[in-house]
């Protein structure tokens, strides 16, 4: 079936280069803007405000709570962070769980070593 395959145009491998190179995901979601915003744009403010609107979006929930918790760990505010997992993971699903007390305990690590 030659000819009835999906061809790619140059734009759309440079889309998914673009991609791919950064690690973004695909789309135009309060998700995918705040991983553009970390990732891309390099600013982690920026990264946490759209986090937060993909958290009360109901978008990638999981994903959200965990990469915001990250970004405010590395701009020292692991107290913050510890609070949004401890008051927002009742959203994330079951199988997140496991994931999101790891990066708690990472959290109380790093602000027990703080605290020394």
């Amino acid at each position: 079936m030659e000819g009835s395959g999906c061809k790619k145009s140059s734009k759309g491998r440079k889309d998914d280069l673009y991609h791919v190179i950064h690690k973004v995901p695909y789309g135009d979601t309060p998700y995918v803007k705040a991983k553009h915003a970390q990732l891309v744009d390099k600013d982690p403010e920026a990264a946490i405000g759209l986090f937060w609107k993909a958290i009360n979006a109901g978008d990638k929930v999981d994903s959200a709570l965990k990469d915001m918790a990250v970004v405010m760990k590395q701009l020292d505010r692991s107290e913050e962070a510890i609070e949004a997992i401890k008051s927002f993971r009742s959203l994330c699903s079951k199988h997140s769980q496991e994931s999101l007390d790891n990066v708690l305990l990472d959290l109380y690590k790093t602000e027990m070593w703080k605290n020394r």
